[in-house]
């Protein structure tokens, strides 16, 4: 993943949060200008990449998955206890059935 895709990926999240870039940019003490550079592909720094990273987290977006390739947005936001939960009933259902 490079700058660019990761600005696509943070401006994908941020709009999925419903937040604009100020809001953003208050959350992690910066500038929005920072934030909008960053969404463009064109600076940032780890810093401000694991600011990010962590503020998304609280929000509850598995973190992991924003690395995930190929980027799948639903991924983000399942609840991977409920993906289990539902297999298990599932599964009980099936043996319910033998």
């Amino acid at each position: 993943m490079n700058l660019e895709q990761f600005g696509i990926l943070v401006r994908t999240i941020r709009e999925k949060l419903n937040i604009n870039q100020k809001e953003l940019a208050k959350e992690l003490d910066v500038k929005q200008t920072i934030i909008s550079r960053l969404e463009l592909g064109k600076g940032g720094t780890i810093e401000i990449a694991f600011k990010v990273i962590a503020y998304f987290q609280k929000k509850g977006i598995r973190s992991h998955m924003i690395f995930f390739e190929p980027f799948d947005e639903e991924l983000l936001f399942k609840d991977p206890n409920q993906e289990l939960v539902s297999q298990l009933k599932a599964i009980s259902t099936l043996v319910q059935k033998l």
